[in-house]
């Protein structure tokens, strides 16, 4: 059913309460009084019962319910709970805003379902993959010591085989996640893009690896476009973001899951594989800016940057002076943040390890649009001791370069 239909039948059916539930779908109420039913409505109607399987489709598994309903029982005591979403830009709201975004839409809905109060902690940020998570998971998500964490990065991530640095960012951020000292709920969201792109194959292999709930979008919404009850265009004001009526496909996927691990058994102690399906390499990923980087010389880099995530880096401002930022540190891997903008005034970075160049980063981008990129600088199997210079190009020397900070694995 498209959206106008399916908006059309339930101003029919929908009488008093600001969101009710239909096929474990929540919709906005229209307050009129309901007219007869015509022989077409009671059509309309039938399929409208049919359109759950829509929401049921997206539950690929609900993986082992013991977090999950330990969260719950917590919920029907009245606790306070505090739910964690980590993504791109789907995740932060693109589209719907941050009041009608799934994130915001799920969070009450538990508390609504489950007679609690809910905090929504939402730590989506445009255009960045899981690898960048990794580094800011701690800071943004697990300091708040979440009951509940979605992670959403399944159209910003790379699903090319041979690419084990997404595979296993993403890996190692499912794994600090679920090793987290308050043992949080972890569930895998899975979006999709109209032509069919999405990170669904290995998110869902790591799903089945460690017993997790994995929900799709595009098990969701695909059949429906194909059987002619939907458009994309129903869902999403372009290519990928999901606009406000997409939110609340999201947001009934994700009551769904709530819905179905409430109803089932709880399932035995959930315990960790301790064996990777990929890697871990990135796992416990510490954030580092000018608040936590010791001993740094930031040479002619002014301390702050424009960029409302990560506001404690290092902008060189084009002073033509070109002194190194400097700083020493052991690591194992060890990355860099930095923005990317379509703006010429822009410049490109030369990356010291040791002596050595290591990269040339450039802040010009052609398809940039101002938003945070992680690069990674140095890529070792143990912990070395790194002596780090960034400068720029002599070329480039009265150009503009923000550094948002760096991500470092021991």
């Amino acid at each position: 059913m498209k959206k106008r239909d399916y908006l059309r039948v339930l101003s029919i059916l929908i009488m008093s309460s600001l969101f009710v539930s239909c096929s474990d779908k929540s919709i906005e109420k229209n307050s009129e009084a309901s007219p007869a039913v015509s022989e077409s409505d009671k059509n309309d109607i039938n399929q409208e019962e049919n359109d759950g399987d829509m929401i049921s489709r997206a539950l690929v598994r609900t993986g082992n319910t013991n977090r999950i309903k330990k969260v719950i029982e917590r919920a029907r005591n009245g606790e306070k709970l505090k739910f964690g979403y980590i993504g791109g830009s789907i995740t932060e709201g693109s589209s719907a805003g941050s009041q009608k975004c799934y994130a915001t839409l799920s969070s009450a809905g538990f508390g609504e379902k489950f007679g609690c109060e809910v905090e929504c902690i939402n730590a989506g940020i445009s255009g960045t993959p899981s690898i960048l998570g990794n580094v800011r998971v701690q800071r943004d998500i697990l300091d708040h010591k979440p009951d509940v964490i979605f992670l959403e990065f399944a159209v910003n991530d790379s699903s090319n085989e041979a690419d084990m640095l997404s595979r296993g960012s993403y890996e190692s951020l499912l794994r600090t996640c679920l090793e987290a000292e308050n043992e949080p709920a972890v569930i895998i969201l899975i979006s999709c893009q109209e032509n069919g792109y999405s990170c669904e194959e290995h998110m869902t292999a790591l799903g089945e690896h460690y017993d997790l709930p994995v929900i799709s979008t595009g098990k969701a919404v695909f059949p429906e476009i194909k059987n002619g009850n939907m458009t994309w265009k129903d869902f999403s004001d372009d290519t990928v973001h999901p606009n406000v009526y997409g939110h609340g496909i999201f947001k009934d996927m994700i009551m769904h899951y709530f819905d179905m691990a409430d109803k089932s058994e709880k399932d035995g102690e959930f315990t960790i594989n301790d064996t990777p399906l990929y890697n871990a390499d990135y796992q416990g990923a510490v954030y580092l800016d000018a608040s936590n980087l010791e001993g740094y010389d930031a040479g002619s880099f002014d301390l702050g940057t424009s960029n409302k995530f990560f506001q404690s880096g290092w902008a060189y401002k084009g002073t033509g002076d070109n002194k190194p930022l400097k700083f020493k540190i052991k690591a194992r891997k060890l990355l860099m943040i930095y923005r990317t903008d379509n703006k010429e005034v822009l410049g490109a970075l030369s990356v010291n390890i040791n002596g050595e160049r290591v990269k040339v980063v450039s802040a010009y981008d052609r398809n940039g649009w101002g938003g945070p990129v992680i690069v990674q600088i140095y890529d070792g199997t143990e912990p070395a001791d790194l002596e780090v210079e960034m400068m720029m190009l002599n070329d480039h020397k009265d150009k503009f370069f923000d550094i948002l900070g760096f991500g470092c694995v021991e």
